[in-house]
């Protein structure tokens, strides 16, 4: 199991912009689109980076493990691509100022006004972040089927990459819903 240092990053990012101004940015469709652009790049990376290495061990089969290191690299990369189109993400489009409004407007009293302690805003400004590392491990299986001994289906893999989130995901959500729920 890896630790996902990166899912570290998106959350202090996330944590960063939501304390930014409120209200800034373009709307909640312009959002999406954008998240829709960011999840499809974090698939598109890997895929095009495997279709050369794929080349490359076809043509000299005796270059497997300098491909293996290629590919190790190339992997790294798109997660560090990830986390910072996340970042330019966030800061583009307000989403956890969206967010966190969205959810404070939602659940306010009726006529009252939005409570700015909000619980799920955490959870929710991270989506777009999850998808994308979940598109990343959906463009990166090609390879890893290719490359690793392990003799996983898609979803064995990708049960594998979640167990590493989840392993800092769950605490951290842990954490949040103590904090958020004080009064």
């Amino acid at each position: 199991m890896r630790l996902p240092i990166e899912l570290i990053a998106a959350i202090l990012l996330a944590k960063v912009f939501q304390d930014s101004a409120s209200g800034a940015g373009p709307s909640l469709w312009a959002a999406l689109a954008s998240g829709a652009a960011l999840i499809g790049g974090a698939w598109l990376i890997p895929r095009l980076g495997w279709l050369a290495l794929r080349r490359r061990l076809r043509e000299l089969p005796e270059l497997r493990p300098a491909v293996y290191e290629e590919h190790a690299r190339l992997a790294a990369g798109a997660r560090c691509f990830t986390v910072a189109a996340y970042g330019a993400f966030l800061y583009g489009t307000g989403w956890s100022a969206l967010m966190h409004d969205w959810l404070a407007a939602a659940f306010a009293p009726a006529g009252g006004n939005p409570d700015p302690t909000v619980i799920g805003d955490d959870l929710l400004q991270l989506l777009p972040f999850l998808g994308a590392s979940v598109a990343l491990w959906i463009g990166d299986y090609p390879a890893v089927r290719e490359l690793s001994p392990a003799d996983w289906s898609l979803p064995e893999y990708l049960g594998h990459q979640a167990r590493g989130t989840l392993f800092l995901l769950g605490p951290w959500l842990g954490m949040v819903l103590v904090f958020d729920s004080q009064p």
